[in-house]
């Protein structure tokens, strides 16, 4: 009994180790975003959090690098009134023009990581013809935020990731702290069971 019980413990150990080196691993993978913003899918994605993220996607949408933006968690939480975006962003003429058109979409539900990615998912459940998105959001927000869209995302469609941190700091690397670890970590046993089951509000772009 005592040995069966070692060897529980030790295997159990193992198995911890394993899935905590696994987490590492991804986590890091995930900290890495594209540093070329010249080549990019039609179709932007954007977390709110910080507005540079969304000046980028706007700049890129002005310099034809992108054709479509959606912006998911546009609304007071983070900092946007959805009535004046266009004067809040100082959308260029072209911009305002796709605002009206429904080029660049505002999303205005989510209020969380897993809401933007739940948000973001169902909208591109309606997009059958987009086969490929660039994410951008922050270096520190990139591990959770691509992870848990990948994990929303039922088609399958392919995620590329960039981050405006990269203007500031050519080839930076996530800073790798513990708590964005933990947040990762949390993310990704959220996010095991199918997306309805999720701990979060249901958008309007999954009604």
């Amino acid at each position: 009994m005592h040995k069966a019980l070692v060897f529980l413990i030790v295997a159990s150990a193992v198995v911890l180790s394993a899935l905590a080196v696994s987490l590492v691993r991804e986590f890091s993978i995930r900290s890495a975003a594209i540093s070329d913003a010249t080549s990019l899918p039609a179709t932007a994605v954007v977390f709110t959090g910080q507005f540079d993220r969304i000046d980028l996607a706007l700049h890129l949408f002005d310099q034809g690098h992108v054709e479509r933006i959606f912006i998911s968690g546009v609304n007071g939480k983070a900092g946007i009134a959805p009535k004046n975006f266009a004067d809040q962003f100082r959308l260029s003429s072209i911009a305002q023009a796709a605002l009206a058109s429904g080029e660049i979409i505002l999303a205005p539900d989510a209020k969380t990581t897993i809401e933007n990615a739940l948000e973001t998912a169902c909208w591109l459940d309606g997009q059958p013809d987009v086969g490929e998105i660039v994410l951008i959001t922050g270096l520190s927000h990139m591990p959770r935020a691509s992870w848990a869209l990948e994990r929303a995302n039922t088609h399958r469609v392919l995620v590329r990731r960039l981050s405006p941190d990269l203007a500031h700091a050519k080839g930076a690397a996530t800073r790798r702290t513990f708590p964005e670890m933990a947040k990762f970590g949390v993310t990704v046993l959220l996010t095991i069971l199918p997306r309805h089951f999720w701990p979060a509000d249901r958008p309007s772009t999954c009604m």
